[in-house]
């Protein structure tokens, strides 16, 4: 059982299959370490979240590598996987997740121009209102900004799938 109280050992046992299948598949890796993240596991995760990092390259990997690495109290390593991750080209989840390190980080500003990187790359998540990473910017009118943007965003994907698909409101 999770620190979350949620049974892992499927999900985990399933990423891993997709990673025996597709070994140097930077997703696939990057699921099984996002798996073991959620479970608690720190080491195993470092160790799927690394290759993700290294074999995809993307920022959205190496944020999440350097989200880990903060957690799990390796603030130098974190730092230096960031700035990696701050060097790709942006991804909506890459940028979040740069900005949901700042934010736990105290890092203000640098957050928030990471989530107006995450919008203007096309993140629209819900997750941007409950997620506790975020908690250090709740209140601060520009992060509020940037919440009501994506909310616009994913009210206006609502009308539109409502209108071309009706049976999805």
């Amino acid at each position: 059982m999770s620190p979350w109280g949620v049974a892992l050992d499927a999900p985990l046992a399933r990423a891993t299959e997709a990673v025996a299948l597709e070994p140097d598949s930077w997703r696939h890796l990057q699921r099984v370490g996002l798996v073991a993240m959620r479970a608690g596991s720190f080491d195993l995760a470092a160790h799927y979240l690394g290759r993700a990092c290294e074999n995809g390259g993307t920022q959205e990997a190496c944020a999440n590598l350097a989200v880990l690495l903060h957690r799990a109290g390796r603030g130098d390593e974190a730092l230096q996987v960031a700035s990696r991750a701050e060097e790709r080209t942006a991804s909506p989840w890459g940028a979040y997740n740069l900005a949901c390190l700042w934010a736990h980080r105290g890092e203000r500003d640098a957050a928030l121009a990471a989530l107006r990187r995450a919008f203007e790359s096309g993140f629209a998540d819900i997750l941007i209102t409950t997620d506790p990473d975020l908690d250090s910017l709740r209140g601060d009118r520009l992060f509020e900004a940037e919440v009501e943007k994506v909310l616009g965003r994913l009210r206006a994907r609502r009308r539109i799938a409502t209108t071309v698909f009706p049976w999805q409101g």
